[in-house]
């Protein structure tokens, strides 16, 4: 009798271990009791308090807003360099973007992946320490691309008719987990006309509600927008 009282137990516990062990394996993800679980497009990102984290390795989350002319801008701390972390734009699909962030060597990094096959167009080692926030930012005008780190101009480049202006997602890809992505803001632009000839602008912001805020813009003799930085944005929590 008391060996099969002992028996029992010993199954239970042996079943209870192996259930236990299941919750807390590695593929688990756990958010934070104020956390938004967000639908990506695989793996898996938590939003909190503004701050967009990645759960997960391999971790893609394309955001709401779309750019088709303008400025995207955020800052990126990354949470381990064993993966490439950043964001992608003129995204058609998982075989098909552009790809700008930091690779294993904290330099920066611009991919093209057409049918799945990835070329590097630009790779440039920096002095940021990945360990902070970084700024990284982009001014996209038609096809044309410049990159800029912490506001300091890095390289500009063309994209592939593949990948033009038909596709305008822009998101967050994090190789690695705890990645942090915070203050992102996509700045379209749009110009206004008369006989042929350009007489304003309207840059219209998506991201953080703003007091105030300092937007340039290139116009060429033509009317079309050559580049837009945003120069400065003041935080109202207040408002909005």
């Amino acid at each position: 009798m008391n060996k099969k009282i002992s028996c029992l137990l010993l199954s239970s516990f042996l079943l209870f271990s192996c259930t236990n062990n299941n919750v807390n394996s590695k593929d688990d993800v756990i958010y934070n009791e104020n956390e938004d679980k967000l639908d990506c497009v695989s793996g898996a990102f938590g939003k909190e308090n503004g701050i967009y984290n990645s759960k997960k390795i391999n971790s893609l989350y394309l955001l709401e807003k779309q750019l088709l002319s303008g400025t995207f801008s955020l800052n990126i701390k990354c949470g381990s360099m064993l993966q490439e972390n950043g964001v992608v734009f003129n995204y058609k699909n998982e075989n098909n973007y552009y790809f700008i962030g930091f690779n294993l060597t904290s330099s920066i990094i611009v991919n093209e992946v057409i049918e799945g096959v990835k070329n590097n167009i630009c790779t440039s080692k920096t002095t940021f320490n990945t360990n902070d926030y970084i700024n990284l930012s982009f001014v996209k005008v038609d096809n044309r691309i410049e990159i800029y780190v912490n506001e300091i101009f890095l390289y500009e480049f063309f994209v592939n008719n593949n990948l033009n202006n038909s596709f305008n997602k822009v998101g967050l890809l994090a190789g690695s987990k705890n990645t942090l992505y915070k203050n992102i803001t996509i700045s379209d632009v749009y110009l206004a006309q008369k006989d042929g000839k350009t007489i304003g602008g309207v840059a219209q912001v998506a991201g953080p509600t703003y007091d105030k805020g300092k937007i340039i813009l290139g116009v060429s003799s033509q009317g079309n927008v050559t580049g837009m930085q945003v120069l400065d944005l003041s935080d109202s929590p207040g408002f909005g």
